[in-house]
C-alpha cells in the first residue's frame, strides 16, 4: 500500500522540477476502510487532485492504497502528438504515439542509483554534499502536500 502523502510529495517534486510550480489545488480524498487493525484511519485510502502547473499546465494526480490491479507507479505528461510515461517501477521513460511506443533512454548523467537515505545520513555526518532537494526546495515540495491537505479539510480548491 502506498504511503499517500510521501508518495504525494515524491511526484511534487519531480513535477515542479520538470514543468514548474503546482500553483492551484483541488482535492478530493476517501478513506475506504475506517478501521484497519484495530486503528482508526486517517490518511485517505484514494486521493485525486486538480492542479493547475506554471503557465496554465492542467493535471491530475490520482493514487489509491487499495488498488487491486497490477502495481503501478507512473506520470503521463499528454501533449496533442505524444505522452511522455515515465514508470516510476520499470524506471523508464517512452514516447506514447498513436499506434507507437518510443522508448526513451535515460541519458547516464543522470541516471542515478536511489540513495536518499544514505545521502541525508552522510550529510548529517558531514562526510558528503547538502541533499538534494535543499531546504527551500522541500519546502515547495511540502507546501504542496500542505494545501492538499487543507483542500481535503475545505473541499475547496486552495492556491499555494
Amino acid at each position: 500500500m502506498h504511503n499517500l502523502p510521501q508518495t504525494l510529495g515524491i511526484y511534487a517534486e519531480v513535477i515542479q522540477r520538470w514543468l514548474g510550480d503546482i500553483t492551484q489545488i483541488a482535492a478530493q480524498g476517501e478513506i475506504i476502510y475506517p478501521i484497519r487493525g484495530g486503528y482508526r484511519v486517517k490518511i485517505p485510502d484514494t486521493l485525486r487532485v486538480d492542479c493547475q502547473i506554471g503557465d496554465g499546465i492542467g493535471g491530475r494526480l490520482e493514487f489509491s492504497g487499495v488498488h487491486t490491479g497490477p502495481a503501478e507507479d507512473c506520470i503521463e505528461i499528454e501533449g496533442d502528438r505524444a505522452t511522455l510515461f515515465y514508470d516510476y517501477l520499470a524506471d523508464a521513460i517512452s514516447l506514447r504515439h498513436p499506434g507507437q511506443i518510443e522508448a526513451v533512454p535515460i541519458p547516464d548523467e543522470m541516471a542515478r542509483p536511489w540513495t536518499v537515505e544514505l545521502d541525508f545520513v552522510r550529510a548529517v555526518r558531514g562526510d558528503g554534499p547538502p541533499p538534494e532537494p535543499g531546504f527551500e526546495e522541500g519546502v515547495r515540495y511540502m507546501r504542496v502536500v500542505e494545501e492538499v491537505q487543507k483542500s481535503l479539510g475545505f473541499g475547496r480548491p486552495m492556491i499555494p
